[in-house]
């Protein structure tokens, strides 16, 4: 819930960047590039996480981390076997956001569909 939240509100600072940007064109026409880059956007982020919170991803993540911790030397990084048996536990509660990706997929559809009347 936190996360979906939280891309509505950058889908709609985004969308309302995009809005004020396009001052050399109609009303219509900034709102409809405004809906589109933001949906897209959303879509995009939503997407792009939950690919980062897959399975594939564990290996970089746990590289990422242990060498991180490999830094300082009263750190130690736990075993990889550990660390995906943690990360499977997560992963059952977490799962995908898919209203993060519906919703920023109906307001690139709405965007798109609106771009087709005017031309």
């Amino acid at each position: 819930m936190k996360k979906a939240v939280r891309l509505i509100l950058i889908g709609a600072s985004v969308g309302v960047g995009v809005f004020f940007m396009r001052k050399d064109v109609s009303f219509f026409t900034s709102a409809v590039d405004a809906l589109t880059v933001a949906g897209g956007g959303i879509c995009l982020f939503a997407l792009f996480s939950s690919a980062f919170h897959s399975e594939s991803a564990d290996g970089m993540r746990y590289a990422a981390i242990s060498g991180l911790l490999g830094l300082f030397p009263f750190l130690r990084a736990q075993s990889f076997r550990s660390f995906k048996e943690e990360r499977k536990e997560r992963r059952k509660k977490e799962g995908v956001d898919r209203e993060s990706v519906l919703f920023g997929l109906t307001l690139f559809l709405i965007g798109a569909a609106l771009s087709l009347r005017l031309g």
